[in-house]
């Protein structure tokens, strides 16, 4: 079964572009990965918020990808640009558009 997470990020005042940035380069990075099947990020009309939903072939998949050495660094460099973060669901894709 595949796996997918929805987690909203809370940046520091005036940080959400600058974050917003260093996940766009991790989505750069995860095209190369074939276990990950989507990355998007997103805003709402609050400044200080950042939406990421993932879909992974499994969560083993997921765990794994965060050894990558390049999304390792890019975690570094978020991490001052984050208020907090919360796990809104974690989930067991059944299917749809776009997961085979």
């Amino acid at each position: 079964m595949k796996f997918a997470l929805f987690n909203k990020i809370q940046t520091n005042p005036g940080q959400r572009e600058s974050l917003t940035k260093i996940l766009l380069d991790a989505a750069a990075i995860l095209q190369e990965n074939s276990d990950c099947l989507h990355y998007v990020i997103g805003s709402a009309e609050d400044p200080s918020e950042v939406y990421i939903w993932e879909a992974w072939t499994s969560e083993e998949a997921h765990d794994n990808s965060l050894e990558d050495e390049a999304l390792l660094d890019l975690i570094k460099n978020a991490k001052p640009l984050i208020a907090g973060m919360e796990k809104i669901k974690t989930l067991e894709v059944e299917g749809g558009k776009g997961i085979e």
